[in-house]
């Protein structure tokens, strides 16, 4: 995975968002788990410096250049924020629609009532499980 982020790191710009990063290293073939669950984020704080905003990196080697131009790193390259990738966006709410399902089947089974059907179907869906592997706990 290392040698993808290296790899994705040398491709990017010397000032770029964790967004076009992480989107980049996907398209080079890191699992978007890796993304999701944070560890790219972990390898920028490790090999890149932050930039102006929370969201921004600029290269190493950049901070080296802007001192030897006496410029700051700002006049070099600033894009404007972006988004959450498309990808990203919809399982954060895949995530929590499943979240919300479970928790409403699991207060009906509580209470005795009869679960919609529509509703387990949705989070197998969400979930992408068969109905044999699906987790929803009174």
């Amino acid at each position: 995975m290392e040698d993808i982020l290296i790899k994705t790191l040398n491709k990017m710009p010397i000032y770029f968002s964790s967004n076009k990063f992480s989107k980049q290293a996907v398209k080079y073939g890191l699992p978007r788990q890796f993304v999701v669950s944070g560890d790219v984020n972990t390898f920028l704080v490790q090999n890149a410096d932050r930039g102006n905003s929370i969201r921004t990196w600029v290269k190493r080697a950049a901070q080296a250049q802007a001192v030897f131009l006496e410029k700051p790193i700002d006049v070099l390259v600033k894009p404007p924020i972006g988004l959450v990738p498309k990808w990203m966006h919809k399982e954060q709410v895949n995530a929590e629609r499943a979240q919300a399902l479970a928790n409403a089947i699991g207060r009906y089974v509580a209470s005795g009532m009869s679960i919609d059907k529509e509703w387990i179907d949705e989070y197998i869906e969400l979930k992408g499980m068969s109905i044999l592997e699906t987790p929803i706990q009174p």
